[in-house]
């Protein structure tokens, strides 16, 4: 399927009357078809570079004026495919918020020390504001990587007044720690949703074409990866290994014995 920009078939439509063209005079300038001009003026039709630089070209426009309007068009869509993944997984949280007492959100995390100013922290925002029965943990494979914790926690206290006790990390236990040189690598980011009907799986992961688009645009990195976070759904069977790994207690609760909680407010860690 050939991509579409409304916007962009509106600019040559108004910039070639602009120019006094006729759509025949266009294509001959243009070096296409007066039908191609007419389905890029009627139906937001995407031509190839080449040709939107020479349709620039002829309506004595830069071509970065028609890229730009294309890939804003582009990035669009790519950001309403983003969102709507992540919407869907806020109406089933919200669902099972309905249905439930507790439910429990385990974000199993890998990649690196937390740093309160990236994108992720409105998206925990945004899962602990969908209900006060969600009670989310934040997983560390690595202890290293949750040198940042403490302040992630209070910034999700000024953000989410009151989620104190819903908004948790936790270190992996020293007998169960991984050598990262030599540990398996989690491809993406995990997130298993837990209630009485079982466990949901979740793979969370930027999706590079929204991302470089988002960037090409000159959006900042921390807010081009925001934009570009997209959830896939994974399987029953992959959710209930998930739940295995992470050695559940309860709906909200991992075993001590693997994980241990980290407290932001003890000595030496309040910031």
């Amino acid at each position: 399927m050939k991509p579409r920009s409304p916007e962009f078939g509106n600019w040559v439509r108004t910039t070639r009357e602009e120019n006094r063209l006729s759509q025949q005079d266009l294509a001959k300038l243009a070096s296409i078809s007066q039908q191609t001009v007419s389905k890029i003026e009627r139906t937001g039709i995407v031509p190839p570079d080449v040709s939107i630089e020479r349709i620039c070209m002829a309506l004595h426009r830069e071509m970065s004026e028609g890229l730009a309007i294309v890939n804003r068009q582009t990035t669009n869509q790519l950001f309403l495919l983003c969102e709507g993944s992540r919407r869907e997984f806020i109406q089933r949280l919200s669902q099972h918020a309905s249905k439930n007492d507790k439910v429990g959100v385990f974000f199993l995390e890998e990649g690196g020390p937390l740093d309160p100013q990236k994108f992720a922290i409105d998206w925990h925002r945004r899962v602990l504001d969908t209900s006060p029965k969600i009670y989310s943990s934040l997983l560390f494979r690595f202890p290293e990587d949750s040198i940042n914790f403490n302040l992630y926690w209070h910034e999700m206290q000024r953000l989410v007044p009151g989620s104190e006790n819903r908004f948790r990390g936790f270190n992996r236990h020293p007998n169960f720690v991984e050598d990262r040189n030599r540990a398996l690598p989690v491809a993406r980011e995990q997130i298993l949703m837990t209630t009485p009907q079982g466990p949901d799986l979740y793979s969370h992961f930027l999706d590079p074409d929204a991302f470089d688009a988002e960037l090409h645009l000159k959006t900042p990195h921390f807010e081009a990866k925001s934009k570009a976070m997209k959830l896939q759904p994974s399987t029953p069977e992959r959710a209930t290994k998930a739940s295995q790994y992470l050695g559940l207690t309860s709906f909200t609760e991992v075993d001590p014995e693997r994980w241990i909680h980290i407290n932001p407010l003890a000595s030496g860690n309040e910031k």
